[in-house]
């Protein structure tokens, strides 16, 4: 059921970018551009104009992610049609269309033309602190919420299909030279989710890695739950069982093998900004904003949060 909604979630992307696409070709030169047909040569031309010109039909830019998924959802759909010679991404054959995205992408974020939109709004700083300390109490729902919200945050996830496809065994703990311990996506994790986004060569080198604070520590609180989740459970992020839920401190599993579905953790940041009666309602794609706002305001390189914004799981490493 849950590769199903996956399957269609990726089918209705395609089809959006796609038509974001053809609908320019339409404006700009009559007709939708023969997607089965077209020469590489003559693809790169078109992506090229269309990523130097493109702009939303109420003008401005648009947002920093957008013209990134549509490249993504041509390059699915190349593959859907049987064009497997043909990937727009990674192919030497489109290095000029994508050296010219990667411009424009990093002169309207130094421009402040590409903004996150309205449900993407960054989470301000009174909320985070109201968040923190509703987060603070141990008990089965508030440990899940803290890390799900951790992993959205360090991770920098763009989309709710980040945590349905994590299991307990996603994650390697490890120690780094000054004996701190940090948390990294496993390989096989990174491989299987790995998605558009930049090539190999722009990547930053230094593993993404969650890193252990003084207070709520975000290591700490994924150790606890994985400690306290059932051990048959295929998902790391489950439901609570009836027994933790009335007497917690008595109970040595806290979660069960049923996990938690994608529509469910859409209501998560609803439900947390509700509790923590925070000035409005957020949801999970306020995260990955206030996360990138976060790592601008640290002044890290303009290149590294390029990169973090198209990939799936790069990191904001938590300063203690």
């Amino acid at each position: 059921m849950e590769d199903s909604r996956q399957s269609k979630s990726t089918k209705n992307n395609t089809k959006w970018g796609i038509k974001v696409f053809q609908e320019w070709n339409r404006q700009m030169v009559g007709e939708d551009v023969d997607l089965s047909s077209i020469g590489v040569g003559d693809l790169c031309l078109k992506l090229r104009q269309f990523y130097a010109e493109a702009t939303p039909k109420k003008g401005q830019e648009y947002h920093k992610n957008t013209l990134v998924n549509v490249r993504a959802a041509i390059n699915r759909h190349l593959n859907d049609i049987g064009r497997f010679d043909v990937d727009i991404v990674r192919d030497r054959s489109f290095k000029s269309a994508n050296t010219i995205l990667d411009a424009k992408l990093k002169a309207n974020v130094r421009d402040g033309t590409s903004k996150p939109t309205e449900h993407k709004k960054i989470i301000c700083k009174e909320d985070m602190v109201k968040i923190n300390t509703y987060l603070t109490e141990e008990n089965p729902v508030l440990l899940r919420y803290r890390v799900w919200l951790n992993l959205a945050m360090h991770f920098v996830s763009r989309g709710l299909e980040f945590h349905i496809q994590l299991t307990p065994r996603s994650f390697k703990f490890l120690t780094d030279e000054n004996d701190r311990e940090y948390v990294v996506l496993n390989h096989e994790t990174t491989q299987k989710n790995k998605q558009g986004g930049l090539n190999n060569a722009e990547a930053p080198s230094a593993d993404k890695r969650m890193y252990s604070t003084c207070q709520q520590c975000p290591v700490k609180s994924l150790r606890n739950l994985i400690s306290k989740t059932d051990p048959e459970a295929k998902s790391l992020l489950n439901h609570c069982t009836k027994e933790a839920m009335l007497l917690p401190g008595t109970e040595e599993v806290w979660f069960s093998t049923k996990p938690v579905k994608q529509y469910q953790f859409a209501r998560f940041m609803g439900d947390i900004s509700r509790n923590a009666k925070c000035t409005q309602l957020y949801t999970a794609h306020c995260l990955r904003a206030t996360a990138i706002q976060a790592m601008s305001d640290a002044g890290f390189d303009l290149r590294h949060i390029m990169f973090i914004m198209e990939s799936r799981y790069d990191m904001l490493i938590a300063k203690c």
